[in-house]
């Protein structure tokens, strides 16, 4: 039998603001809103290239600094 090498290829990450308070989430926001709901890059890391994408989806979370 001939084994094939396998390899993740998708991922979902939740990132905790605690840091840098919410100056991450209001950077992120920014990238989103100036790509029209998402932005696409390609780079090379440790000798492997990878292909990511920044997007928002709803969660019916509150913004934290929401008056509501």
């Amino acid at each position: 039998m001939k084994l094939i090498e396998t390899a993740p290829h998708e991922l979902a990450a939740h990132y905790l603001f605690a840091a840098h308070g919410l100056d991450p989430f209001f950077a992120c926001a920014r990238r989103i809103k100036d790509g029209d709901g998402s932005q696409r890059a390609e780079f090379e890391f440790a000798g492997e290239s990878w292909q990511v994408t920044l997007s928002y989806r709803d969660s019916g979370l509150e913004h934290p600094m929401s008056d509501e």
